[in-house]
């Protein structure tokens, strides 16, 4: 009833099979004898290798993980390198063998020369690119470069667009690894043309510019840290040194006017402190006495050791003795016009036509009574021209501006002030300048002639007033010499003449006061002026007494030929006949009546009692020009000892416009 372990085994080539049968038991004690041995040998060989093996394991993954850095960092390189290589592919750079032929062309040739790789590979590289070898040709090259190894210079070469270029080109010979034999060439270029452009564009521009200093005398100049000054020798003769002298910036200075030097040592201290930049013009002394005005500009570095002088300076030095010349003329041309103008009283406008601008001076603003500072437009200018004076203007404009005539813009015009209200008269005069058949500017003066405006209208007044005057003085005299009576031809030629004298008495003053009117003291004092000195004692006298008073034109004479009726009179009858006579006129304005009262008093005269009075000519003189011509009133009253005269005229007469009184207090009220 045990369980049996039976195990079979086919004998080789033979359909026999061998059976052993054991108990369990007895196998697994057989077996236990034959393989304890071995476990005791192979489990710790086993345990050895499975130790080993994890550590393989462990180097293979180490080895694994140091095999992908490698091949990461290998994938790096390799990228750089294409990078690197794809870089110099973009540089102009082509290899041929001895004979030229292309074997190499990179992308930098494409771009650079235009031809594909297609179309310079196998070609020589002078054909292709009709190079111009230096004297002596390729050959001459190619020998330079077998000889050192390589060469560098400048080659003339055409693109395929057919334009030339400048290429800097270095030949590099390669030599074969193995048997050191030359191979071939490497050559690399650089486009040099637009260098070459830029340089010629320089030097022209630097010839330009010697030209341009040599033209307006301008110097550069550059003061070392020495002192020492590096210029061109005309810097020398601005300065007024010998040819042969060392410049220093002390010699320079040497050289300045005594009132300018303080300012130049000023100003090199502020730049040995602070540096930057500088302008000054100052004067130079020559040894012949003569003086140069300079003009310095430039940059100066400061000076960190703290010197008098600024470390560096470099600028240029001008000569502007002319130019100061030229505005000095300028500044007294200027003051010469504007004193002119000043005198003169003109101002100066200035007007654009397609901008409408509108320019003018102090002295036109003034015209117009406008603030300084007050725009001014076209529209302001029309809205201060007086209203009947708008179409004169217009038209004087459009004769201006008409290309066919000559440009020249006349015309006198009223100006009302904008500000003070005031009328103003002025003159104005300009020329139009045309383009292109188009007026385009007006340029002019214009004058306040005001005054003389005023003095034409007062000098036609005064035109008609004098031939009005004459044609009465003339019919005066008419009639003094139809009403005159004398007992003899010399006595009534003395009469006529003493009259007319009267009334030329009258006239020189009036025409004293360009007719607007005369002094009555005048008048008086011209009737009476033989009685006035008082120096005789034994001679009569006369005394004149009143307020200043101012009697019109047109009652000027009439009030003379009265007085000089009462004055022939007196000298004749009266007072003025007797040497202890003595004539008192006195006068007043009466503003209560408005009456201007004129007494004429006679005393120490010869006595009048049992005088016959007729009514002579002298006498009806008297009335009519009192009573008639200035519409007065008339008293005479004849005393024991002389006539006592009172006349009375109005301030007044002939309604408005015929006042015979034009100044004193009276009129004045």
């Amino acid at each position: 009833g045990q369980p049996q372990l039976v195990a079979l085994r086919r004998l080789d080539r033979l359909p026999v099979y061998a059976a052993v049968i054991r108990s369990r038991s007895a196998i697994a004690g057989s077996w236990w004898e034959a393989a304890g041995p071995q476990f005791a040998i192979g489990i710790p060989a086993t345990l050895a290798l499975l130790a080993l093996a994890l550590l393989v394991r462990r180097s293979q993954l180490d080895l694994i993980t140091a095999n992908g850095g490698l091949e990461a960092s290998v994938a790096d390189r390799n990228a750089t390198l294409e990078e690197v290589s794809q870089a110099l592919d973009l540089t102009p750079c082509m290899i041929t063998d001895l004979e030229g032929r292309i074997s190499h062309w990179s992308e930098g040739c494409v771009r650079l020369y235009g031809f594909d790789r297609t179309t310079a590979l196998g070609r020589k590289a002078s054909d292709l690119l009709s190079t111009e070898f230096p004297p002596g040709g390729r050959d001459k090259v190619l020998a330079a470069v077998l000889q050192t190894g390589q060469w560098q210079g400048e080659l003339r070469q055409k693109r395929r667009d057919g334009s030339w270029m400048v290429t800097s080109t270095q030949w590099t010979l390669r030599l074969d690894p193995l048997t050191g034999a030359p191979m071939s060439l490497v050559s690399t270029r650089t486009d040099l043309s637009v260098l070459r452009r830029t340089q010629r564009a320089l030097s022209r521009s630097e010839a330009r510019l010697r030209r341009a200093q040599e033209a307006s005398g301008v110097v550069a100049f550059e003061i070392l840290e020495d002192g020492r000054v590096v210029a061109h020798a005309a810097l020398r003769g601005m300065f007024g040194l010998a040819p042969d002298t060392v410049m220093t910036i002390e010699r320079c200075l040497a050289r300045f006017h005594p009132p300018d030097l303080a300012a130049a040592r000023q100003l090199c201290a502020r730049l040995a402190t602070a540096g930057g930049g500088f302008s000054q013009e100052f004067r130079v002394q020559h040894p012949d006495g003569s003086e140069r005005w300079l003009l310095a500009r430039g940059e100066a570095a400061a000076d960190p050791a703290g010197g008098p002088y600024p470390r560096m300076v470099t600028g240029i030095i001008l000569d502007v003795t002319e130019r100061r010349a030229a505005s000095t003329a300028l500044a007294e041309s200027e003051e010469r016009l504007r004193l002119a103008q000043g005198a003169a009283g003109f101002g100066i406008y200035d007007y654009d036509f397609p901008t409408g601008r509108v320019t003018w001076d102090s002295r036109m603003r003034a015209l117009w009574a406008l603030p300084k500072d007050a725009p001014v437009t076209n529209r302001l200018f029309l809205s201060g021209l007086h209203a009947d004076d708008r179409t004169l203007r217009r038209d004087a404009v459009r004769r201006a501006m008409d290309p066919a005539g000559q440009g020249t813009y006349q015309v006198e015009y009223r100006v009302i002030g904008i500000q003070d209200g005031q009328e103003r008269w002025v003159a104005t005069t300009g020329q139009v300048r045309f383009a292109d058949g188009q007026p385009i500017r007006l340029i002019g003066l214009a004058m306040d002639i005001t005054a003389r405006k005023r003095t034409e209208q007062r000098n036609e007044l005064l035109m008609r007033e004098v031939d009005h005057r004459a044609k009465n003085a003339l019919a005066v005299v008419q009639a003094a010499l139809r009403l005159s009576r004398a007992a003899s031809p010399a006595e009534l030629v003395r009469i006529v003449e003493g009259r007319v004298a009267a009334l030329a008495r009258a006239q020189t003053i009036l025409a004293q006061r360009r007719w607007e009117g005369a002094e009555l003291h005048a008048l008086l004092e011209g009737e009476l002026a033989p009685f006035l000195t008082g120096i005789r004692r034994d001679a009569p006298r006369v005394e004149l007494l009143g307020p200043p008073v101012t009697v019109a034109a047109h009652a000027a004479q009439p009030l003379c030929m009265a007085i000089h009726e009462l004055a022939t009179n007196a000298m004749k009858y009266g007072a003025l006949s007797h040497a202890q006579g003595l004539l008192q006129v006195t006068w007043r304005l009466d503003a209560a009546n408005r009456m201007l009262v004129l007494s004429w008093r006679e005393s120490g005269g010869p006595d009048l009692t049992g005088l016959t009075r007729g009514r002579g000519f002298g006498s009806r003189v008297i009335e009519q020009t009192v009573q008639s011509q200035l519409g007065g009133t008339l008293k005479r009253r004849w005393l024991a000892n002389g006539l006592v005269c009172d006349i009375e005229v109005p301030l007044s007469w002939n309604g408005p416009g015929k006042a015979m009184v034009l100044d004193g207090e009276a009129a004045a009220t």
